[in-house]
């Protein structure tokens, strides 16, 4: 097989830092600084990624720091973090079949993992910024503290509209305090989390 999907995205940057540096025919300052900054991107997450992998290992009598259903990986510049998902059902090969389940078990534990986000390397500022996939929409506006992201948002205004005439300012305004704290929460926790790979 062919090399690695992040060690092809370098190694075609490295060629193009030594293209624009060293071609007198391809000179550009602009895009030897661009690839330059790229590789050190791609490295950084590199490092990152080796770094707490190293440090979730377990060890004897040691409890691992990454849970066992994450999976870190560096795709183009940006940590990509996955869950690998199971269910319960997978490890239960029981019944006349059970070779035919028990086959399917071990495919299925094989899965590709479930994509939740990217902590993507600013190569302009070095500083690492979630971004999320397509189908991880409800995470994405949770993380913005999108009022769209909580269907408890859509129950709570209709349990106030059916008691405005009867409840006080008071109770309404603190229904409307607590609307937003799941997203607030779930900012305030990927704001942390891409502070602590700054400083990693």
């Amino acid at each position: 097989g062919g090399p690695s999907r992040p060690q092809s995205h370098l190694g075609r940057h490295v060629r193009n830092l030594l293209r624009h540096a060293t071609n007198p025919f391809r000179l550009s300052a602009s895009d030897a600084l661009l690839a330059a900054a790229v590789i050190c991107a791609e490295r950084r997450c590199q490092a990152a990624v080796e770094a707490l992998l190293r440090k979730g290992a377990t060890a004897v009598g040691k409890v691992p720091e990454l849970p066992p259903w994450m999976e870190l990986s560096v795709d183009c510049g940006a940590i990509s973090v996955a869950a690998r998902i199971s269910y319960r059902s997978d490890g239960d090969g029981d019944g006349g079949d059970g070779d035919e389940d028990g086959g399917s078990a071990a495919s299925s534990g094989r899965r590709p993992p479930v994509a939740l986000f990217r902590l993507s390397c600013d190569s302009r500022t070095g500083r690492f910024v979630p971004s999320f996939p397509r189908p991880a929409r409800l995470l994405r506006l949770l993380s913005s503290n999108d009022p769209r992201a909580s269907e408890l948002r859509t129950l709570r205004q209709a349990a106030m509209d059916r008691t405005a005439d009867v409840a006080s300012s008071r109770r309404r305004s603190a229904a409307m305090a607590g609307r937003d704290l799941t997203g607030r929460a779930v900012r305030d926790a990927f704001e942390g989390l891409a502070r602590s790979a700054d400083v990693l």
